[in-house]
């Protein structure tokens, strides 16, 4: 199941919205270049994520048998480490 790109896109944008508003709160602790370089860094992810996403999807889609075996072995592999913790 793919996720659609425009709510994709609406989850970035509420994400850098929040984190904006986060360091503009704590913006008199921390050096105001830290501010900028983190949501240049938001920028770059929300801009090369939809390239990824239709990445991902293209690789599921040409090998589904692989995909969900891998898929399986990342849930027992979880499964097992949380069972430990």
């Amino acid at each position: 199941m793919a996720m659609d790109p425009a709510l994709l896109s609406k989850e970035l944008d509420a994400l850098t919205r929040e984190l904006s508003r986060l360091l503009g709160d704590g913006a008199g602790h921390q050096p105001a270049s830290n501010g900028s370089s983190a949501a240049a860094a938001i920028d770059a992810l929300s801009a090369g994520l939809s390239k990824t996403d239709v990445q991902i999807e293209r690789l599921i889609r040409d090998r589904p048998v692989t995909a969900t075996l891998a898929a399986f072995a990342c849930g027992m592999v979880l499964g097992l480490v949380l069972r430990r913790s």
